[in-house]
């Protein structure tokens, strides 16, 4: 008899003791499947959102146009202003002062005899400087009064400009004149009008032309631009006090008004 315990015995474990369970197999091809089926799922879903979002989005805004147009009016001036500075010489400063104080009371009164108003003529600047002898010191003094003229009456322009000229006498400065356009929030506003009109015509050619329809007004903005002013004239010379000046020649022509406006119309 063999001393060997049996083969299925010795394999047998040993009673009492617990057994130990077997180990866990994971399955790779299984879970990836499943996971990548999830981000699948996900990036359907998120597809899905963003073509609700997009098409939702295309119902409430349809479209806009935006369009730049311009409508501009030739006006005639009815404003002129110029400067006028009188100048005189004294022996100190004080009476060179008075001196061009009282060439410049002749010149208002003169002017205001032609139809200029008190209120057209303003005082701008004041001044008195020494003047210097060639060898050395101080000779005498010069007080200069610069107005400016501001007229409505454009038909009188020539006669105050020739005016000035012959009581400013020696050394006379002028500057001008300015031709403007005032009280013209009526002239704008229908050039406003019609710049806006002018959008409009613009927005439904394009449209039109692409196949749509142009719809109400979502923005609108406008910029005015005013005519430049003119400085034609200018003088600064010395005139024979007894001398009279002829009539000088004024034309106001036509100045330029506009208005430029930016539309976004809604696309029907």
């Amino acid at each position: 008899m063999s001393d060997q315990m049996p083969r299925d015995a010795a394999e047998q474990p040993e009673r009492g003791r617990p057994t130990a369970p077997p180990p866990h197999r994971q399955r790779p091809q299984a879970s990836a499947a499943v996971a990548l089926g999830a981000v699948g799922a996900l990036a359907i879903a998120a597809i899905g959102v963003g073509a609700y979002a997009i098409g939702h989005q295309g119902a409430a805004h349809p479209g806009t146009i935006r369009v730049n147009a311009i409508a501009t009016r030739q006006i005639a001036p009815n404003t002129v202003s110029f400067t006028v500075g009188i100048r005189a010489r004294g022996a100190d400063a004080a009476k060179a002062l008075h001196l061009d104080d009282q060439r410049v009371a002749l010149l208002i009164k003169e002017l205001q005899a032609i139809g200029v108003p008190p209120t057209g003529v303003q005082t701008v600047n004041i001044s008195v400087n020494p003047e210097y002898a060639s060898g050395g010191g101080i000779a005498d003094y010069t007080a200069t009064n610069q107005v400016t003229v501001t007229m409505h009456e454009l038909s009188l322009a020539s006669r105050a400009i020739s005016t000035s000229f012959t009581v400013g006498g020696n050394g006379v400065q002028f500057t001008g004149p300015t031709f403007s356009i005032t009280g013209d929030s009526e002239i704008y506003a229908q050039v406003r009008v019609q710049a806006a009109r002018n959008a409009r015509d613009k927005a439904v050619e394009l449209s039109q032309g692409a196949g749509g329809s142009v719809g109400a007004v979502v923005a609108i903005s406008e910029q005015e631009n005013a005519p430049a002013p003119s400085y034609p004239l200018y003088f600064d010379r010395a005139l024979n006090k007894a001398q009279a000046l002829p009539s000088v020649p004024v034309r106001a022509g036509t100045q330029q008004i506009s208005v430029s406006v930016s539309v976004t119309f809604a696309l029907g």
